[in-house]
């Protein structure tokens, strides 16, 4: 079994290969895990991350490992596994200012705290 965590390349092996859920392409051409999971492939040279996901309810307080999905001008929307995507500022991050803002790619993992949570 071969784990794989986003950002990770997925070896193809050499074979035209037919990307599944949890398998992107990158800038350079190459197979990239987009969640972790284990990887799978099928007898037709399919390739896909099986992960297991179970629907995540935030609670305040909680510590969570996320994807960056989106970047906006002043936030990012990170996949925590919930049915929406958590937004994250900017200047949540320590040290950060207007002029001196982190700059985070997508696909990049970022580990933080729900500070707010919807009851639903």
């Amino acid at each position: 079994l071969v784990s794989a965590f986003p950002g990770d390349e997925i070896d193809l092996k050499g074979l035209p290969t037919r990307l599944g859920n949890g398998v992107v392409q990158n800038e350079d051409e190459k197979a990239v895990a987009s969640r972790y999971g284990i990887v799978k492939r099928s007898n037709n040279n399919r390739v896909w991350i099986d992960s297991y996901r179970k629907r995540y309810i935030a609670s305040v307080g909680d510590w969570v490992l996320g994807v960056v999905t989106e970047k906006h001008s002043n936030d990012y929307r990170v996949d925590i596994g919930e049915d929406q995507d958590a937004r994250l500022s900017m200047l949540s991050f320590e040290g950060a200012t207007k002029r001196n803002r982190p700059n985070l790619e997508l696909g990049s993992l970022v580990y933080c705290g729900v500070s707010t949570a919807n009851k639903d």
